[in-house]
């Protein structure tokens, strides 16, 4: 970065010599808030989550990720996403998938961590387990979790 110096006396403005710049670079890096040094040296100040898809066909489309320390999950209905992409009525979810999908993740997850709730942004049902991606096997539940509830609503086996 140029600096500039501005004499108070004269009002001139002039380019800053090379200690001095060196000087005042060193004093902007030393004061910059952590997340501005992180961004000006490229690391980035979060982890992207990544989600694995899930399809039960008829039934449901889903991911599920790790955030954080938690299990993440979202449900839509199955063919939400074509229909989203040709402008169509949204399809909605079989009669008692919410109540099956309460009861799949509190038996697989621990009721009293779970929390179910709507997710208007996505237009999808949201899942989060608190806690249970520290747990060693989490993918294996996460799966485990998906095939239960494409069972409760009376999927095939695959």
């Amino acid at each position: 970065m140029s600096w500039l110096e501005k004499n108070i006396e004269t009002n001139a403005v002039s380019q800053t010599d090379a200690a001095r710049t060196k000087v005042l670079d060193e004093a902007r890096e030393e004061t910059l808030p952590t997340v501005l040094k992180e961004a000006d040296s490229g690391q980035k100040p979060f982890k992207p989550i990544e989600l694995q898809p899930v399809k039960s066909p008829g039934i449901y489309d889903a991911e599920f990720g790790v955030k954080d320390a938690d299990v993440i999950f979202h449900f839509w209905p199955s063919g939400y996403h074509v229909a989203e992409r040709r402008g169509a009525a949204a399809p909605q979810f079989k009669p008692g998938f919410e109540a099956a999908l309460k009861k799949v993740m509190g038996d697989v997850f621990d009721a009293r961590r779970v929390v179910v709730e709507s997710d208007p942004d996505v237009g999808a049902l949201f899942v989060r387990a608190h806690g249970w991606a520290e747990a060693q096997f989490h993918r294996d539940l996460c799966i485990k979790a998906c095939e239960q509830l494409h069972a409760a609503m009376g999927g095939e086996p695959g």
